[in-house]
């Protein structure tokens, strides 16, 4: 295993309780791109709800260790930028 594939695997991310994912959905209208705390019940460390619709409806990035990252990435993504409504971060 090479160290791309280490630091992209979720598994191995140091779950710090400030890391910030963001879930790109690409199958409403506008596109949306929301911000969660890793340890949100809806990001799971950017793994989901495990409902089984991974990259069905979108994407999780992440981890971002500050909110200003995360805002940069999903404003970048070009879909409508929000926060999780659950975990709010900040």
């Amino acid at each position: 295993m090479d160290k791309l594939e280490i630091i992209d695997s979720p598994a191995l991310v140091r779950r710090e309780p400030r890391n910030y994912y963001v879930y790109r959905n690409w199958r409403v209208r506008p596109i949306k791109a929301r911000i969660h705390l890793g340890s949100c019940s809806f990001c799971n460390w950017g793994k989901g709800t495990g409902r089984g619709t991974p990259g069905r409806n979108g994407k999780w990035h992440g981890p971002f260790e500050k909110f200003g990252q995360a805002y940069q990435f999903a404003a970048a993504t070009g879909g409508e930028v929000s926060t999780c409504g659950h975990c709010a971060p900040r």
